[in-house]
C-alpha cells in the first residue's frame, strides 16, 4: 500500500507487432504496443548520454515485460522540461501537477524522471496507475554510466502497477520486484539485475490487463468481468486471510500478496468500468480490513516479528501513522470515485468531510496541495481527455 505508481525509440520493433490496445483481455497476439511521453528534468538533460541512457532503461523494461505479459514500449516522445518552473507546481503535489502541466497527446503513458538528492533508504517514485502517470527519481547525478539498479528497479515497479501488479511480501526466496519497499538492500542484492522476479500472479495480473485503456472515456462496463474475474481468482489463490469474530485477522501467514492491495485495485477498476457502487464497496471492506489489522498489530511488542503488520511501518512508533494515513487515502478515494460518476454533492461532502476529521497530522504541511488536487479533478470529471 506504501506507494510514492519508460523507454527506446521504437523499442524492438522488428520483434513486436503493434497491437490495437483497446481490450483489457489480451487477444493471444505477440504483444501490447505501449506508447510513451519520456520527459526528463534539466539537470540530467545537461548529460550528452541521457538519451540513450534513458531509451537503455526502457529497451531493458521492455525485454522483461515481453517476457512476463506481452507488454512492450515505444517512446513517442521524448524531451526536458523543468516542471519544478510550470505554474501548479507550488501548489500541487507532483501526480498532480503532471496530470494538470503535462497532456498525453496520442500517449498512453507519461513518466517524468528527475535527480534526487535523498538517501538510497528512501522510496523512489510514484504512479497515478489510473490515469497512466509516473515519477521517477534517479538516483544518480550523471547518466554517461546509465542508471543505476535502483532506478532500473524502480521504473520496472511502476510500470508494473500501471497494469494492475500488486505489493508482495517480501520472501528471501523469492524475491520479487513488487516488493513495496524496493529500496530494501536485500531486493537490491538479491535480484538479477536484467531479470527482476515478478510473482506469478502478478504476471496473470499484467497479462489480463495487458490491454487496458489509458484514457477514462475508453473504459466502459463491459471490461469489468473479466478484470473481476483474475483479481478474485488471484485472492482466492494466494491470500487466505479473513476476519474473525474478535475484529482481528487471521490465516495470512502466508499471503503472497499485502492484504487489501488486490481490493484496492478492484476499487480502482470498478470506478474506471462505470461501476461506482462496487467501487464504494471494495473501500469499505478496505476499510473494515485495515480497522482489523490496526487491532490485531496493537497488542503486538516487535512488528517486525509479525508479517502482517511489517507492512504499516519499520517500527512500533510508526504504526499509528499508517493507520491515520490509510483512512486518509480511503477517504480520498471515495471523493474521486464519485467525483468520475458525476456525484459531486456527495463528492465534496465526502471531501470536506475527510479534510475535517481525517486528515492526518503528518500531511499537514502539504494540506492546501491536496485540497487543490481534488479542485483539479473535479474540474476535469465529466470532461474527455
Amino acid at each position: 500500500m506504501r506507494c510514492f505508481s519508460f523507454f527506446r525509440l521504437m523499442v524492438i520493433a522488428a520483434i513486436c507487432f503493434a497491437c490495437a490496445c483497446a481490450s483489457p483481455l489480451r487477444n493471444n497476439g505477440p504483444c501490447c504496443t505501449v506508447h510513451i511521453k519520456a520527459i526528463v528534468d534539466p539537470a540530467i538533460a545537461s548529460d550528452p548520454a541521457w538519451r540513450t541512457s534513458i531509451t537503455g532503461l526502457f529497451e531493458k523494461a521492455s525485454t522483461v515485460f515481453q517476457s512476463w505479459a506481452g507488454i512492450s514500449f515505444t517512446i513517442d516522445t521524448l524531451y526536458s522540461r523543468d516542471i519544478e518552473q510550470m505554474p501548479s507546481y507550488g501548489q500541487l503535489l507532483m501526480g498532480d501537477c503532471l496530470v494538470s502541466e503535462i497532456a498525453k497527446g496520442p500517449s498512453d503513458i507519461v513518466v517524468y524522471f528527475s535527480p534526487t538528492s535523498n538517501p538510497p533508504a528512501m522510496i523512489a517514485g510514484m504512479t497515478l496507475y489510473e490515469l497512466g502517470y509516473a515519477y521517477i527519481q534517479v538516483t544518480t547525478n550523471g547518466a554517461a554510466q546509465g542508471f543505476d539498479r535502483k532506478t532500473y528497479f524502480s521504473l520496472v515497479h511502476w510500470l508494473a502497477h500501471m497494469f494492475g501488479a500488486v505489493h508482495c511480501y517480501f520472501n528471501g526466496r523469492t524475491v520479487t520486484i513488487m516488493n513495496p519497499f524496493i529500496h530494501d538492500g536485500q531486493v537490491l542484492e538479491s535480484t538479477e539485475p536484467e531479470r527482476p522476479g515478478i510473482h506469478r500472479g502478478n504476471r496473470t495480473i499484467m497479462t489480463s490487463l495487458s490491454e487496458r485503456p489509458f484514457r477514462e472515456d475508453q473504459w466502459t462496463s463491459a471490461l469489468w468481468p473479466p478484470i473481476k474475474q483474475v483479481y478474485d481468482e488471484m485472492r482466492n489463490t494466494y491470500n487466505r486471510w479473513r476476519i474473525v469474530e474478535n475484529g482481528e485477522v487471521v490465516g495470512y501467514e502466508r499471503d503472497a500478496f499485502h492484504e487489501g492491495n488486490l481490493m484496492l485495485y478492484l476499487s480502482s477498476w470498478a470506478s474506471l468500468c462505470g461501476m461506482p457502487s462496487e467501487a464504494l464497496l471494495y473501500l469499505d471492506s478496505l476499510d473494515l480490513l485495515v480497522d482489523a489489522i490496526q487491532k490485531t498489530c496493537s497488542g503486538v511488542e516487535d512488528i517486525t516479528n509479525t508479517r502482517i503488520c511489517t507492512m504499516c511501518a519499520h517500527d512500533t512508533a510508526q504504526v499509528a501513522d499508517w493507520f491515520a494515513l490509510q483512512k486518509f487515502y480511503l477517504g480520498m478515494r471515495r471523493c474521486m470515485v464519485l467525483l468520475r460518476s458525476r456525484d459531486t454533492g456527495r463528492a465534496d461532502s465526502c471531501f470536506n468531510a475527510t479534510m475535517s476529521h481525517n486528515f492526518p497530522a503528518q500531511l499537514e504541511s502539504v494540506k492546501e496541495k491536496y485540497a487543490n488536487g481534488y479542485r483539479l479533478y473535479a474540474g476535469r470529471s465529466g470532461r474527455q481527455e
